[in-house]
């Protein structure tokens, strides 16, 4: 009796221990499905950093509380455009023995195919809208493949391009509709974490826009500078320490660049900047080889379209102007009959130094030129300036000149051997404004070539420029001319 009594005792311990064990064994498999939604409420930063070659790299802190073992974390509130290659997590408190097992990014309607993957071998409607009848017709068709052109199984006939729209039944079920990031995690002890989420999005770029505005009599111009932000990377960016790297940063990932906005809303923009405060200028340090603009306040970058942000106040620096000639190239065996017109374009150049109250950065980017002569605001031309350097000189480049004009004609042509030859030009410079000006006249030379005689004095600026400065007086000419010799 006692032996059996002491069996029925194991039995029972028996049982309980294995009634024991699959509940650890169940409340682990819990804890492995377990999945944690983490949106922006968890958020405790935000940062962005805008380059030129549409990309932009959004740093994204946010809390999470994980169990011990595996789980999945799913992360909301991101960006559509995400290059998931790109998606860096690290995770500081808790036991800090956090590991990414697995991360994905989770978006549908990227694009038409990822949508149709999802419905592969399942029935859909299309609907043909018979605006004449005023009556839709809705036909069932099944998802049957085939990449890029689709096909759809309708009555036993397969069809590859249907008319109407496919209606997709069970979407919020089926479909991803909502950009998120999902990660299959392990931790040891699990706890309390703060997540430093990174990654890299296409559809964001910015681009500078400048104003000069002129004071010819002093020689002098203002100095103003704003950036564009182009968005359409599919979110909006709230409350946001934004930055900007100005430089030629080469990406592998191919992406067009986003459409820049009208003129006209830029430089309403610009102009409406007449005094800005030096405290919120853009800080300039150096990134590697680039520069990186950090702004000083926190942004709110909507989700699609353009905003104009201030880069630095108003600068009153001095300039220069000049007026230039550039000729087709001269040939040893060219001969020319007619005189031609050359016009004469016009050069705005200004040192990007401290003394001239600059001495930072300036990025790439459009530059609008106003005059204000008389008192009404004139904008005399637009063009791209590119990247300068701290300390170097800066050019912009107008168009040509309406009282300042050129003429060119070939006044002397022989050939001295079977292989060398001579030329002569006439090039005559007109100057109908009320002061002098300085032109430089620029002549390309094709081949050897060596300058024989000349009126002014020429330099040899590289193996295929010739040029001379030439000054002509208020309403009046001066004439130009010169030899060279060319071929072997």
């Amino acid at each position: 009796m006692k032996k059996k009594k002491q069996e029925h005792e194991w039995v029972r311990v028996v049982c309980c221990g294995v009634m024991l064990g699959g509940f650890l064994l169940l409340g682990t498999a819990a804890q492995a499905q377990e999945t944690a939604t983490v949106d922006a409420q968890e958020r405790q930063g935000l940062s962005l950093v805008v380059y030129q070659q549409n990309h932009a790299l959004v740093t994204d802190i946010r809390t999470m509380t994980l169990p011990a073992g595996e789980s999945t974390v799913v992360c909301t509130d991101v960006a559509s455009r995400i290059i998931p290659e790109s998606v860096l997590l690290t995770a500081h408190g808790g036991s800090n023995d956090l590991r990414v097992l697995e991360q994905t990014f989770a978006y549908d309607l990227a694009n038409e195919r990822a949508i149709l993957e999802k419905y592969y071998g399942s029935t859909v409607v299309m609907v043909n809208e018979n605006k004449e009848q005023d009556r839709a017709d809705r036909i069932e068709a099944t998802v049957m493949g085939g990449y890029p052109q689709w096909y759809y199984l309708i009555n036993g006939e397969l069809c590859g391009n249907p008319p109407g729209y496919t209606v997709f039944p069970d979407a919020e079920k089926r479909l991803a509709l909502i950009p998120a990031l999902r990660w299959h995690l392990a931790s040891e002890h699990g706890g309390d974490y703060v997540a430093d989420i990174s990654y890299l999005v296409d559809g964001m770029s910015w681009q500078a826009d400048y104003s000069l505005s002129l004071d010819e009599g002093a020689g002098e111009a203002t100095v103003a500078a704003w950036i564009t932000l182009h968005n359409d990377s599919g979110m909006a960016y709230h409350d946001a320490q934004v930055s900007v790297v100005a430089g030629d940063v080469s990406f592998v990932t191919p992406s067009p660049r986003t459409p820049p906005s009208p003129v006209f809303k830029r430089a309403a923009m610009m102009e409406a900047a007449v005094a800005a405060d030096t405290a919120y200028n853009a800080a300039p340090s150096r990134a590697a080889d680039y520069y990186r603009f950090d702004f000083p306040r926190k942004l709110t970058v909507p989700r699609y379209g353009e905003q104009n942000i201030h880069l630095f106040d108003q600068r009153r620096s001095t300039f220069e102007k000049e007026y230039s000639v550039r000729s087709a190239p001269v040939y040893a065996q060219q001969r020319s009959v007619q005189e031609e017109k050359v016009p004469v374009r016009v050069r705005l150049t200004f040192d990007n130094t401290e003394q001239n109250h600059l001495g930072i950065p300036l990025p790439q980017g459009t530059v609008r030129v106003y005059d204000s002569a008389g008192g009404a605001r004139t904008c005399i031309g637009e063009s791209v300036m590119q990247q300068v350097a701290a300390g170097d000189t800066a050019e912009i480049m107008l168009g040509s000149a309406f009282d300042v004009t050129a003429k060119r004609v070939q006044t002397d042509y022989r050939q001295i051997t079977s292989r060398q030859y001579e030329t002569a030009w006439r090039i005559t410079l007109a100057n109908y404004r009320e002061e002098a000006v300085m032109v430089s006249v620029y002549e390309t030379m094709a081949g050897n070539w060596e300058l024989i005689e000349s009126s002014q004095e020429g330099k040899k600026e590289s193996a295929a420029v010739l040029r001379f400065t030439v000054e002509v007086p208020a309403k009046g000419s001066e004439v130009l001319r010169y030899r060279v010799r060319m071929g072997m």
